[in-house]
């Protein structure tokens, strides 16, 4: 298989890639550990006999957790080399239960309607303004079954320094409060029952991340079950 191209990031049109080498990276994911209260949150909340979409899996953080339990995992990501390295740092035994898949998420999603049981993201919803983030609300709704569940790690109150001292924004990315997040995700999905959790505070050294910075917010635990 030949070896993926590293997929810029283009803020403009939302691709908020990081432009490397995935396997010129550590074995570990390059965001760092798996947060507590999230493991406890997807150990609740991914149920055995269940299909599950990781939207925007990148290099793997949390597939393993989600995998151990749900039947089958459907890994998406604009970036195949992320997803090269989420596959080969799988187990053996996980790995017959996942599928990758590479698209765009602010595009119509390649996947079919009421065809899965949950949809998990981490790390990258929280970058998109409302107006884009309600069109990938729409495709999430459309592909869960009724009865599906939402859980997503969702960052709020979020500060990058960079290696010189500087803040760091991507783009124009709201840079969401618990108030302004739960406002939006409320609109965002009208036919779920929601529910929020105050998830872990976040101090993480992005070493291996394009360019490095010191990461730190809180986080937001979405559950959301769709009703209709």
């Amino acid at each position: 298989m030949p070896k993926a191209k590293p997929v810029p990031a283009n803020e403009k049109e939302f691709v908020f890639s990081e432009g490397i080498d995935y396997s010129k990276t550590s074995k570990s994911s390059i965001w760092g550990k798996e947060d507590t209260a999230t493991v406890d949150f997807l150990k609740r909340v991914v149920k055995k006999g269940t299909s599950w979409v990781n939207l925007a899996a990148g290099d793997g953080r949390y597939n393993n957790l989600i995998a151990n339990t749900a039947d089958n995992v459907l890994d998406v990501d604009i970036d195949q080399g992320a997803l090269d390295k989420l596959f080969a740092n799988t187990p053996v035994n996980l790995q017959r239960k996942l599928e990758l898949k590479v698209f765009n998420l602010v595009k119509s999603f390649p996947l079919d309607s009421n065809s899965y049981d949950g949809v998990f993201n981490s790390g990258t919803l929280y970058l998109f303004p409302e107006m884009i983030f309600n069109v990938m609300a729409t495709e999430i709704s459309r592909i869960l079954r009724v009865g599906g569940k939402i859980a997503i790690e969702f960052s709020i109150n979020i500060k990058r320094i960079d290696r010189e001292g500087q803040r760091l924004v991507f783009g124009e990315e709201p840079m969401y409060t618990k108030e302004t997040a739960i406002k939006m995700l409320n609109n965002a999905f009208p036919n779920f029952n929601m529910k929020y959790t105050d998830g872990d505070s976040v101090v993480d050294d992005t070493k291996e991340a394009n360019p490095p910075y010191m990461f730190y917010c809180d986080t937001l635990l979405v559950e959301g079950t769709k009703v209709s």
